[in-house]
């Protein structure tokens, strides 16, 4: 190893290293300078304490990068508790304010309008969509339980009796388009998969199933599409089983769509 006050030979002149003081013969050539100053370099980073200067940037730049998450972390809170105490005026301006004087089926006022467009409290969400989307169609819990009793019934029925008939949106039957039911547990798992709410042995999987077996029930003229899922989803992350089925069915009356869900862009 090289070493402070080591001697070194390059070719027959020999050369004494102390720290990074070296006096050459002058008959070296360029060549032979040039690997001397490259050793003195060497000798003097492997001399004691020689490393602490790299040492210490390594420190540094550890250090900088630390300072850097915790200020990161920091505003990262800051973000959040601004938005939770945001989230927290919303809720009671709703509550108190807003929501005890709004009529269903009515414009919403101006700062109403505001506020909703900057996002619903989850507090709120649960008392407003049910007030926004209405009940149009006079759903009852009576009607939600027929149809899903319907649905279980059919349901049995197909377990007894092995298809492997693709389901297609174009397929009828005298009765309509009740056997799309078949798609929906095929759908549930993939409805959003990052949260497993809607996946088999998950909280709002039944819930879920249900509701879209009893729409295709209700409405068997379309039965069950591909991306009723979500919107089913969305509503029961919110409501209970019955409110989300009654929006559901109300939503999907809507001429914008059920345009789309029965393929017909123009209606």
């Amino acid at each position: 190893p090289i070493s402070e006050g080591c001697s070194l030979v390059l070719g027959s002149a020999p050369i004494a290293v102390a720290g990074t003081h070296c006096t050459p013969p002058r008959r070296w050539s360029r060549s032979c300078l040039l690997v001397a100053v490259a050793l003195m370099e060497l000798a003097r980073l492997w001399r004691p304490g020689g490393g602490s200067a790299a040492a210490g940037a390594v420190g540094g730049g550890s250090t900088a990068t630390a300072a850097q998450e915790s200020r990161e972390d920091q505003q990262r809170r800051l973000h959040d508790d601004r938005r939770e105490r945001r989230m927290q005026e919303h809720t009671e301006i709703w509550l108190r304010q807003l929501l005890p004087n709004y009529v269903p089926g009515t414009p919403p006022t101006r700062r109403m309008e505001r506020l909703w467009r900057q996002g619903l409290p989850p507090r709120v969400r649960e008392v407003l969509w049910p007030m926004a989307i209405g009940n149009v169609l006079r759903i009852t819990p009576e009607l939600f339980e027929i149809h899903k009793q319907q649905a279980a019934d059919a349901r049995r029925s197909q377990a007894l009796v092995p298809s492997n008939v693709l389901i297609t949106l174009h397929d009828q039957t005298p009765r309509g388009r009740e056997r799309s039911t078949e798609c929906i547990p095929f759908d549930l798992p993939r409805t959003f998969p990052t949260l497993a709410f809607f996946k088999e042995g998950g909280p709002l999987h039944e819930d879920c199933a249900r509701i879209l077996e009893a729409y295709t029930f209700f409405r068997p003229d379309i039965g069950y599409v591909q991306g009723m899922n979500y919107l089913a989803a969305v509503l029961l992350l919110y409501l209970p089983a019955f409110p989300a089925f009654v929006g559901l069915c109300n939503l999907l009356n809507a001429p914008s769509v059920l345009g789309l869900y029965r393929l017909q862009p123009r209606a």
